[in-house]
């Protein structure tokens, strides 16, 4: 069985894989979703809302990571359970929303579209990051991080251009249908590739015992958030964390005139 933490290959197709699936809803959703509804009549405030809701689970990232690193199913893996669960939920957020009717000229329903799905895709770029840390060498860090940001781009052009051209061409159902269908092959990808040697690729899989992963202490969701605190609360993670906040808001401004 090929594992992550063995083949180098699986290991940067699995992170650029799913950094495509994030990035393809998005480019669809605030982008040629948000365009084709303003040639229907949507306002300018109306999409000021839609985006809204679209960028404010991305703010959950503090809570998810947290949580992901307390609650795991290491028979499974440390990460890749929780990138199926995020994956299916995304996938099942657009087609539970295609199935409904006259979604395109209910604004409130499809803000919750928004909102549902990148709750889903802020846990998947959470999950995703932390399987990059877990599994990545050294000096494979930086060339695949940035393969993996070139991934999420490729993903937001295609989710533009190819998704939004099936929109105005077959109409809302059929698109969000179309990336269902991509978004459930994305997720083959992680239960296709395990993380380590041994791992259940199911619940109801056999189980081969790791006995290095059984000696691993997980710490309490308490401890790691005190953590976080003692280390945010020192001057140089502080003064980054001031510009980032800086630099994202003049991004979010720039994003809404845009």
């Amino acid at each position: 069985m090929v594992t992550l933490t063995t083949n180098k290959f699986a290991r940067i197709t699995t992170l650029c894989v799913l950094y495509f699936a994030q990035g393809l809803p998005w480019g669809f959703i605030t982008t040629a979703l948000i365009s084709f509804l303003a040639s229907k009549g949507l306002t300018m405030a109306e999409s000021g809302i839609l985006l809204a809701k679209a960028n404010l689970p991305w703010t959950f990232k503090l809570i998810w990571g947290p949580i992901i690193d307390t609650y795991t199913y290491r028979k499974m893996g440390k990460r890749r359970p929780w990138i199926i669960f995020a994956l299916l939920g995304m996938a099942m957020s657009l087609i539970t929303f295609a199935s409904m009717e006259n979604i395109s000229n209910n604004v409130q329903l499809l803000g919750w579209m928004f909102f549902i799905h990148n709750c889903f895709a802020s846990l998947q770029d959470v999950s995703s990051d932390a399987l990059a840390v877990d599994i990545l060498d050294p000096d494979e860090q930086g060339i695949v991080n940035g393969s993996m940001m070139a991934s999420k781009v490729v993903g937001v052009g295609f989710g533009t251009i190819v998704m939004g051209t099936l929109l105005t061409k077959f109409g809302l159902v059929f698109a969000i249908t179309s990336m269902f269908i991509l978004i459930l092959f994305t997720a083959s990808v992680p239960i296709i590739f395990l993380e380590r040697p041994g791992e259940k690729t199911f619940p109801w899989s056999s189980y081969k015992s790791n006995k290095k992963d059984e000696k691993l202490v997980r710490d309490s969701f308490i401890t790691i958030f005190k953590s976080l605190y003692k280390s945010f609360i020192t001057l140089p993670p502080l003064s980054l964390s001031f510009f980032m906040l800086i630099g994202f808001i003049t991004k979010g401004i720039n994003s809404g005139i845009m």
